[in-house]
C-alpha cells in the first residue's frame, strides 16, 4: 500500500463530515420545551388530590392516592432531569461552534451517539419518555378517584387513559432507531448513570448521590415489606413464613381486584340487603 493512502483516506473522511451544531440544538430544544411543561403540570397536580371523608378509612383508595402522588413525583423528577441535561447539551453545542469540531459528524444520529453526546442523548430521551408515561398513568388513577361515585364511568376513564399509555409506548418502540425501544433505552440510561457515578466516586457529590439513592431504596423496601406484612400475615405474628407468601402470591390477582372495588362492592351489598329485608310494621 502506498504510504500516502491512509492520509488521503483520513482527509476524505474529514471532508465528508459536516457540522450538525444547529440540528443538535434543535433536537435538544424539541425535548426540553415539552419536558418543562410536563414537569410544571406534574408538580402542580402532585398534591392536588384531596382525601374526602368517604375514603379516609379505605386502604385501597389510600393506596391509589399514594401511587398517584409517587407517579407525579417520578414524572417531575425525570422531566426536570431532561430539562437540565438538554440545556447543558445546548450550551455545549452553541459554545463549540466555530471553535471545536465536536459538532461535526456524518449524520445527526452519528453525532448523538458519539462519545461527546451519547450520555445526553440517551438521558433526555429516556427521562422524557419515563416522565410522560408516569404522568399519563397518574392521570388514569386520578380519573378513577374523581369519578369513583360512578363505577362504570370511572373504570372506563381509567382504562382509556391507560390505553393511551400503552399506545404511546408502542409508538415509541415502533419509531425508535437506536437502542431497541424503550426498555433498551432505559437499560442503557441506567447503565450510563451508574458508570458516571462510579467514575467520579473520588468526589463528594457522586458519593452523596449514591448514598441518598441507597437510603431511598432502603426506605422504599421497608415500606413495601410493611404493606406486604399487613396483607399476607395471616396469623398476625409479625413475621412472614414461606407458606404465607405462597398463599398471598396465589391469591394476589383476586385480592387486588377485590381491593380495587371494595368500596363500591360494600355499598352495593348494603343496598341489596336493605332491599331484601322485609318491612317491619
Amino acid at each position: 500500500m502506498h504510504p500516502t493512502l491512509p492520509v488521503l483516506a483520513t482527509i476524505a473522511n474529514a471532508d465528508a463530515l459536516k457540522s450538525f451544531n444547529s440540528e443538535g440544538v434543535n433536537f435538544f430544544n424539541s425535548l426540553r420545551t415539552p419536558a418543562a411543561l410536563v414537569a410544571a403540570a406534574a408538580i402542580k397536580d402532585a398534591f392536588a388530590m384531596s382525601k374526602p371523608d368517604d375514603i379516609k378509612n379505605s386502604r385501597p383508595w389510600m393506596i391509589l392516592r399514594t401511587t398517584y402522588i409517587l407517579l407525579q413525583l417520578l414524572a417531575f423528577s425525570t422531566e426536570i432531569s431532561c430539562v437540565f441535561i438538554a440545556s447543558h447539551a445546548i450550551v455545549q453545542l452553541q459554545m463549540s461552534a466555530g471553535i471545536s469540531e465536536i459538532g461535526k459528524a456524518a449524520s445527526l444520529v452519528a453525532l448523538m451517539k458519539s462519545p461527546q453526546f451519547e450520555f445526553e442523548y440517551v438521558s433526555v430521551r429516556a427521562a422524557f419518555m419515563t416522565g410522560l408515561l408516569a404522568f399519563t398513568s397518574a392521570q388514569a388513577l386520578r380519573a378513577r378517584m374523581a369519578l369513583r361515585r360512578s363505577k362504570e364511568l370511572s373504570w372506563a376513564a381509567m382504562w382509556f387513559l391507560l390505553s393511551a399509555v400503552a399506545g404511546l409506548l408502542a409508538y415509541n418502540n415502533s419509531q425508535s432507531i437506536t437502542y431497541g425501544g424503550y426498555t433498551g433505552l432505559a437499560s442503557k440510561w441506567l447503565k450510563m448513570n451508574a458508570a458516571l457515578l462510579a467514575s467520579r466516586m473520588t468526589q463528594p457529590t457522586p458519593i452523596l448521590a449514591a448514598l441518598m439513592f441507597s437510603l431511598g431504596c432502603i426506605a422504599a423496601t421497608r415500606c413495601f415489606y410493611k404493606q406486604l406484612l399487613k396483607l399476607a400475615d395471616d396469623d398476625a405474628d409479625g413475621r412472614l413464613s414461606f407458606d404465607e407468601i405462597r398463599r398471598f402470591v396465589r391469591a394476589g390477582p383476586g385480592q387486588l381486584w377485590r381491593m380495587s372495588v371494595a368500596e363500591l362492592t360494600r355499598g352495593q351489598v348494603k343496598v341489596q340487603v336493605l332491599e331484601d329485608e322485609p318491612h317491619k310494621p
